[in-house]
């Protein structure tokens, strides 16, 4: 995950140790309000401006401001219109997939008709990817289909073996709801012995990211964690991004697979805050000996990702996706808590959780009259792994279902007793 224009600096104090103790200036309402009115005021001044390369720079932070506030209006939506899409084809890389998925983000069917007419001319993978899921949204049947693999085998023959095009080409074949219909049993993946006896976290998600999910931690022993009274320790992860794109896309939802924890680590990122994180990685983004804890396998790549899960699992395609994201060249999956103003997101499902750019976000409240830290999952997290001794592992992303409602501790105990 890029945090592209998170470089505000942080601002005043902050002190660390039990929730109690934690202090963030940036959590303050006057220092949330001073930034909801800035970034504001640069789209308003932004979307005057032709997106060309003396403003491109405005204008990628003016659409992740839109994205991180959920801003549409009918000036942006112009402006997109007539600023942005109708010279796409003088745009930078970085500005036609900004664009795309602050559209994708925000505005679910207004540009259809503009986005339809651009797809025969796209012969960049991820791009087209984009355009693709954006008309897929409300257009499901068979058309959208052959007139896609049309254009693939028109304009980008050339990437037939890319990732990208490889999961696209899956999407179409068959929607996820018909692909989450074959998902082998759980308790196959749940008790099977990863290489090296690591420790193992799960994250339960729904198909649906708008709804949170749960993640609990296997010891090397086989066991879950649990607390005195016999509870599985267990903290809710939102999964979802903010452009809630696939996986396999930039800046798309958490892909479903094996990642791999290298650490325990900071960050200087604002809207992350002052907690500490896991720095996870995908495959690809690192050498297989590092991703894998110093495990050998005979094979690398496809073949050593393949002998890493259990025999049901091998061929279930969802579970591949953080294998096709990693070597699509995606990178910066963390998981983290968050300094976000959720009031930006009170009419969403996962109020008043805080969607990223990819990443898990765990729950943290935050006073902001003083700024001090009320509750943090994070927190509990970290002071876990390290009560524990944990500081790498894996950790897999596995949706369960289709179920329109948040994932409840009881359904996990139930699939891990199963």
């Amino acid at each position: 995950m890029k945090f592209l224009f998170l470089l505000i600096s942080c601002l005043g104090f902050l002190t660390l140790g039990h929730s109690q103790s934690v202090q963030y200036a940036a959590t303050l309402q006057t220092e949330r309000s001073k930034l909801e009115l800035s970034l504001q005021q640069k789209i308003t001044q932004t979307i005057a401006l032709p997106l060309n390369a003396q403003n491109e720079a405005a204008w990628l932070e003016a659409f992740w401001a839109m994205e991180l506030m959920q801003v549409k209006n009918k000036a942006i939506e112009e402006a997109l219109d007539q600023q942005v899409l109708a010279h796409y084809d003088q745009l930078s890389l970085e500005a036609r997939r900004q664009s795309l998925e602050t559209i994708y983000a925000l505005y679910p069917r207004e540009f259809e008709q503009a986005i339809k007419q651009l797809l025969p001319q796209e012969k960049h993978p991820k791009l087209f990817a984009m355009m693709v899921h954006y008309l897929r949204r409300n257009h499901q049947g068979k058309a959208l289909q052959k007139q896609a693999n049309a254009y693939l085998l028109q304009n980008l023959a050339q990437y037939a073996d890319h990732p990208i095009v490889y999961c696209l080409k899956k999407d179409l074949e068959q929607s996820r709801r018909a692909r989450l219909a074959q998902r082998p049993p759980l308790p196959d993946l749940l008790q099977h012995p990863f290489p090296g006896k690591p420790w193992v976290f799960f994250s339960f998600q729904r198909l649906n990211r708008d709804y949170p999910g749960q993640t609990v931690i296997r010891q090397p022993n086989g066991q879950f964690v649990r607390d005195s009274a016999g509870q599985l320790f267990h903290i809710p992860h939102l999964a979802r991004a903010v452009s809630n794109f696939p996986g396999y896309i930039t800046n798309g939802n958490t892909p479903q697979g094996i990642l791999s924890i290298l650490e325990i680590t900071t960050t200087d990122n604002q809207f992350i805050g002052p907690n500490e994180m896991l720095n996870m990685v995908l495959p690809y983004e690192v050498p297989l000996l590092r991703f894998a804890h110093e495990s050998s396998f005979a094979a690398n790549g496809e073949a050593a990702y393949r002998a890493m899960l259990p025999s049901s699992w091998q061929n279930y395609f969802p579970i591949w996706e953080a294998y096709y994201a990693g070597k699509a060249g995606r990178t910066e999956i963390f998981a983290h808590g968050t300094t976000i103003n959720p009031q930006f997101y009170s009419s969403a499902a996962y109020y008043p959780n805080t969607p990223s750019l990819g990443c898990l976000t765990a729950s943290e409240v935050w006073n902001p009259q003083n700024g001090q830290l009320e509750s943090s999952d994070q927190l509990r997290l970290i002071q876990t792994m390290k009560r524990l001794g944990i500081s790498h592992g894996y950790f897999i992303v596995v949706e369960t279902d289709d179920q329109d409602r948040a994932v409840s501790i009881a359904e996990v105990e139930n699939w891990i007793r199963h």
